[in-house]
């Protein structure tokens, strides 16, 4: 009778038990990373996008030197940790498909992009800017934005004031014929309103059920640039959280298993 080697154990598993628990476990861990790769790569590095920034802030009459700079990697279906993000670009993948998610990234499915935020804590609450914040996408080109505290000043328009201020930012009512309004939010400020107008994209369409939106903020009567986005549909996102958390739940006891081969190997 053949003799084990002195330095293995019989505790170990066998080469081919080995094997089909690393294989399942690969299984999972490759379902649960599996996302879309069609997003351009950032080619910006970060110093570009800081001295981008830094030109933005200047063209606003602002000094970046007297206020505190970060910057980070925003947005993209890989790079952004944010779990709600992610899921507009996976509902839209998987309910829409391979075409029609190409079709929407990078209006309506946010693609990588830099995000230098400028911000300082010094000054009167009532009347000081939060922070300045710049984008800079795949391509270079910026967006700005500036955060106004809570209970800075501001105007108090009504309604139809705001609205008039969002469409002519959209280019004016023929320009945004193609938008359907859906409904307009008030938010009362200690010395200002602000309005929130959100907005169906007729042109494009409600993929998968979800709704191609547009979304316009007024501070006062500071108009932001239009944020767009893939509504989703409640069900689906309930059904989703509860498909992730199974997933999870079944990805433990595979990375254990994987981990305890590795120390045992």
């Amino acid at each position: 009778m053949a003799s084990r080697p002195s330095g293995s154990s019989g505790l170990l598993p066998s080469l081919p038990a080995v094997t089909a628990i690393g294989v399942v476990g690969l299984g999972f861990w490759a379902y649960a990373a599996a996302a879309p790769s069609l997003s351009p790569r950032l080619e910006v590095n970060r110093s570009e996008a800081e001295a981008t920034a830094r030109e933005v802030l200047a063209a606003q009459g602002v000094d970046p030197d007297e206020w505190t700079r970060s910057s980070r990697v925003q947005s993209g279906f890989r790079l952004d940790r944010r779990a709600r993000s992610r899921r507009f670009h996976r509902f839209v993948w998987n309910e829409a498909g391979e075409e029609r998610y190409a079709a929407l990234l990078g209006e309506f499915l946010p693609e990588p992009r830099w995000l230098v935020r400028y911000q300082h804590f010094k000054g009167d609450a009532a009347t000081r800017v939060l922070a300045h914040v710049v984008w800079v996408g795949a391509d270079g080109a910026p967006q700005y934005r500036r955060v106004l505290a809570p209970d800075a000043a501001g105007a108090d328009l009504s309604e139809e004031e705001a609205r008039s201020l969002v469409l002519a930012a959209l280019g004016g009512p023929g320009a945004a014929a193609h938008l359907r309004e859906l409904g307009a939010h008030e938010a009362r400020r200690p010395a200002r309103t602000d309005w929130t107008f959100s907005f169906r994209d007729e042109a494009v369409g409600q993929p998968a059920g979800g709704d191609a939106m547009a979304v316009v903020q007024v501070l006062g009567d500071e108009v932001h640039p239009a944020y767009r986005r893939v509504s989703m549909p409640a069900e689906w996102e309930r059904a989703d959280e509860q498909r992730r958390g199974r997933l999870l739940l079944a990805a433990v006891p595979s990375t254990i298993a994987l981990e305890l081969l590795l120390v045992a190997g």
